[in-house]
């Protein structure tokens, strides 16, 4: 399923890395980390809308975009430190 953008192996260890960083709020949530990075890499790769990022619709757009900048935001404070 990950391989058409990067290794399965680099992606493993990308969600071991924001579920460690951004552990999930609920335990029951639908929106994973794995199933977000999925939908950001397609937005990036393909430069599709970020509304048509879901695609399985497990998760809304909106939490997709949010996520994404929540991760950028936390990666460019880790950079300047």
């Amino acid at each position: 399923m990950h391989q058409k953008f990067i290794k399965q192996s680099v992606f493993n260890k990308i969600v071991r890395y924001l579920d460690t960083a951004f552990p999930p709020l609920y335990k029951s949530r639908k929106a994973t980390n794995e199933h977000i990075l999925f939908d950001v890499l397609r937005v990036l790769k393909y430069g599709i809308p970020w509304r048509d990022a879901s695609r399985n619709n497990t998760v809304v757009w909106q939490t997709v975009y949010k996520r994404f900048h929540q991760w950028r935001k936390y990666s460019l404070q880790q950079i300047s430190k």
